[in-house]
């Protein structure tokens, strides 16, 4: 049984390393329980399969890695039947002397087993470092005895369910008040070869298990710079702050105990049995000359209520001087900004989001409401979700895109089949497709004017200026999307940034229009970086 392949999209020179690039991948999060690899026996063909490559068209392969237990031997075998329960591992002729058996496969699993003493984060993210797949997991170091501080289970802070407690349940057994994001570790895919990094150096329990296990740990120093642009914000434990964070936001003692400014995390509006997930977003910053910020965000209602309370952030890029730092916006308590599940209603209600649906609405197609994203731009927030169809009839059929809804501004729902016309639609400018005026006769220049050039001065009304930026914005998406197809990477992340910085300048352009916007409140303020939980 061989490994899945990675098939690499455009120039395999932006992937390879010095020994080129290796997509084939026997550790992952689908691995099958366990394959037996290596040759049918001496002098035999490879028969593990691949996908094609090189000019042989060659389908087959063999796994090579130093991974893996010999099974070749009578005694192994039969250890390995009886674990797995497959007689054929010793009736097979295919289980030679070169055979190997692989096992332990899921990424977080092989985190656990190199390192025990770690809390491993649920999520792993894949990413080609050097011309070969790895798995990058977060480890915690987590203890129950932190002094005068309160205890929470682990898992009922990071879960997503909102299922009604079982009054029978035992007590949790997996109650923490300290965390630390102490160890970024990564796991091959081809060999599974297992990489522990420190990352809080200062974590005293990551230091006495250093101590412990000597040489089990690298020095944060050591990651590579290749790895480190893929690193990221762990979620579990960004969870485990969000949920701290809906009660200890509160600085008044009375108000703590008394439970009158409680947050909550609102339910999925597709899924009223789970909260809704954090998402990662790159959020605009309110600084023009800063970039956009590639965060974890999530948002925060009132405890029992449906209006929107607060939209928390953290810096997720791990190579940035700020990663690790909290920016709540909180709200004020009169502005009664809708919240994800009313927002929802509305576009769901909505009269040209239901007529344009209808055609996708037949007995053999169903409409799929996409996550709904919450978005702030300057002092107001912009809700998108994605309207897919899909054919239910047949097999292998998967969710297309036909409609982008988007809600900005008091009981106000726009939709277009892009981002650029939705918000076309719901800031009332008219359609966008059609040919734009230059900027002498109306709109804005999207260039930069050349070398030594000025960039021309917006001109027009406002309601020009804001459909020639989002005209330029949906011409730039569709360059990206045809960047992408041809495995141009480059091309597509400089399109998509075009495109989603001409995108917030016609939302920061809209802000003049009569009732543009929506009030955010009281406007950001930072939170402390990550802390012992208490």
């Amino acid at each position: 049984m061989g490994g899945a392949r990675a098939p690499p999209q455009g120039d395999l020179t932006t992937l390879s390393g010095e020994d080129g690039y290796e997509g084939r991948i026997y550790f992952g999060e689908n691995s099958p329980s366990y394959s037996i690899v290596g040759k049918a026996g001496e002098g035999s063909n490879d028969v593990e399969l691949d996908l094609p490559r090189g000019d042989d068209g060659s389908t087959t392969t063999t796994y090579d890695g130093a991974d893996g237990v010999s099974v070749g031997g009578i005694f192994n075998k039969v250890l390995y039947a009886v674990k797995f329960g497959e007689p054929n591992i010793v009736l097979s002729g295919r289980v030679n002397e070169n055979s190997k058996i692989l096992y332990d496969r899921e990424p977080q699993r092989r985190v656990e087993k190199a390192a025990p003493w770690l809390t491993v984060d649920n999520d792993a993210l894949p990413a080609v470092v050097d011309g070969r797949v790895v798995w990058i997991v977060d480890g915690y170091t987590t203890t129950d005895q932190f002094p005068l501080s309160n205890s929470e289970s682990f898992d009922e802070m990071t879960d997503d369910s909102l299922a009604d407690d079982n009054p029978f349940q035992t007590v949790p057994t997996d109650e923490i008040n300290y965390i630390r994001n102490a160890v970024k570790a990564t796991v091959d895919a081809y060999d599974g070869t297992v990489t522990l990094y420190a990352w809080d150096e200062e974590d005293p329990m990551l230091q006495a298990w250093m101590g412990a296990f000597p040489g089990t740990v690298k020095d944060r120093s050591e990651i590579p710079d290749a790895l480190l642009d893929h690193m990221r914000y762990p979620e579990d434990m960004f969870k485990v702050q969000r949920y701290q964070l809906a009660s200890y936001h509160v600085d008044d003692a009375n108000d703590f105990y008394e439970g009158n400014d409680r947050w909550e995390v609102p339910a999925d509006p597709n899924d009223a049995s789970s909260l809704q997930p954090a998402y990662r977003l790159s959020v605009p910053s309110d600084d023009p000359l800063v970039p956009d910020t590639f965060s974890l965000t999530s948002v925060y209602t009132p405890a029992n209520r449906q209006n929107l309370a607060a939209f928390l952030q953290v810096n997720g890029d791990a190579s940035s001087e700020d990663y690790g730092e909290f920016r709540a916006r909180r709200l004020s308590s009169q502005s009664q900004v809708a919240g994800p599940g009313q927002i929802a209603n509305q576009i769901q209600s909505d009269e040209d989001v239901t007529e344009a649906l209808l055609p996708y609405s037949r007995n053999d197609i169903s409409t799929i409401y996409g996550n709904l994203i919450t978005l702030p731009v300057g002092e107001s927030l912009l809700y998108v979700q994605p309207l897919y169809s899909i054919r239910t009839a047949g097999s292998g059929n998967y969710p297309v895109l036909r409609f982008v809804a988007v809600s900005f501004g008091d009981d106000r729902v726009g939709i277009g089949q892009t981002l650029a016309q939705a918000l076309a639609d719901v800031l009332d400018v008219g359609p966008i497709n059609e040919e734009v005026e230059g900027p002498d006769e109306g709109g804005t220049d999207g260039g930069d004017g050349g070398e030594g050039e000025q960039p021309t001065e917006p001109t027009g009304t406002l309601e020009e200026q804001i459909r020639s930026a989002l005209s330029d914005a949906d011409a730039a998406f569709e360059e990206a999307n045809a960047a992408l197809a041809e495995g141009d990477l480059g091309t597509y992340g400089d399109k998509v940034a075009e495109g989603q910085e001409l995108v917030e300048t016609a939302l920061e352009l809209a802000q003049g229009l009569p009732g543009g916007g929506t009030d955010a409140g009281d406007g950001a303020t930072d939170e402390p970086a990550a802390e012992p939980t208490e």
